[in-house]
């Protein structure tokens, strides 16, 4: 199974598919059978699109951390 970026899979849910776009979510119990384009959020059993997901922010947040990664401003998580 291929797992983009950013995926968020919700509590017991199934995947019986070969790929899952980066920035999928899933809700709780959802079954997943076919590969899941990016950027949506999926419910159900079998999943069906509910509707796009906000990646904006995601995206931000993810640039932010690897600038400062890179700046070396490093911080370890005890």
């Amino acid at each position: 199974v291929i797992i983009g970026k950013h995926v968020l899979f919700g509590a017991r849910t199934t995947v019986l598919c070969s790929c899952v776009g980066e920035g999928v979510s899933t809700g709780a119990h959802t079954l997943v059978l076919d590969s899941l384009p990016p950027w949506g959020i999926y419910v159900g059993a079998p999943a069906r699109y509910l509707r796009e997901r906000n990646r904006r922010p995601m995206l931000e947040l993810e640039a932010e951390n690897l600038k400062e990664w890179n700046d070396g401003n490093r911080t370890t998580v005890s």
